[in-house]
């Protein structure tokens, strides 16, 4: 009687089982990543100042690496010079009363939450 082989096909059923294991924690990661972007970006129009509402209208998110790194930015510029700037840099880093800060400081309020809506997905 011939000894059956007990592991043959284990190697590939384990690389087919990683496989789709793999692909799932990338969906997952994926729609976290959407999701918490989404939240952040929420989060930043409500705490943008608002002059003529421009600098609000002008929150995007940009996807980077396939949906698993996103940015949250504003796209709003002001003409200085004769040179596009972004506007957040004034209201960021100006000193008062011109400056009115509230990137970092909503982000650091909301970072956790953030966090924990990608979590969520990947539990």
């Amino acid at each position: 009687m011939a000894k059956e082989n007990i592991f043959a096909g284990l190697a590939e059923e384990l690389r087919n089982v990683m496989g789709e294991f793999q692909a799932e924690v990338y969906k997952n990661t994926r729609a976290g990543v959407n999701e918490a972007a989404s939240f952040m970006k929420d989060k930043m129009i409500a705490a943008t100042p608002v002059d003529t509402g421009e600098t609000k209208d002008g929150w995007a998110v940009t996807d980077y690496q396939k949906g698993t790194v996103q940015f949250v930015g504003n796209t709003k510029t002001v003409k200085i010079g004769g040179r596009d700037a972004p506007i957040l840099n004034f209201l960021e880093y100006s000193p008062k009363p011109r400056g009115r800060p509230f990137v970092r400081k909503t982000f650091d309020a909301n970072k956790e939450q953030a966090l924990d809506i990608i979590k969520g997905k990947l539990q």
